[in-house]
């Protein structure tokens, strides 16, 4: 079984000292842009794969072993982590964010209706994420 180690900081991902190929895929996204074409009169879509990372590859001078080095945005933690479990990889996170100040969260629900409380609490106790809420929600 392959092993990773995830660090994660306040502007970074970085996976070492190996990741799986598949992961590679999960960090791209097709651009798509429309463009005039003087052939056709009209504008045509275009488009092109992006990559979402930078990969960094070296031979580490006391194991001798190869290693590679992905560096990417930090919001894409739980997709790296979800990809290496699907690819069969364990995977060690190393947290380095600088930690989040405490909530006031009597000031922080101060205004909020009742409906609105458990959730906030849960989010703000979170330590980050997206929250997703009916329209009309608040």
């Amino acid at each position: 079984m392959q092993t990773a180690t995830i660090k994660w900081g306040d502007g970074y991902c970085i996976v070492t000292p190996a990741f799986p190929d598949t992961l590679l895929k999960k960090l791209k996204y097709w651009r798509r842009s429309l463009e005039w074409s003087e052939e056709k009169m009209r504008r045509i879509a275009l488009g092109q794969f992006e990559e979402l990372y930078n990969i960094r590859t070296w031979i580490d001078p006391q194991t001798q072993q190869y290693c590679q080095q992905l560096t990417t945005l930090p919001g894409f933690v739980h997709r790296i982590k979800e990809t290496l479990k699907e690819a069969g990889w364990t995977y060690t996170v190393v947290d380095e964010r600088t930690p989040m100040p405490e909530p006031d969260l009597h000031r922080a629900f101060a205004g909020l209706y009742d409906h609105q409380l458990e959730c906030a609490y849960v989010a703000l106790q979170s330590g980050g994420g997206i929250i997703a809420c009916p329209t009309g929600w608040g």
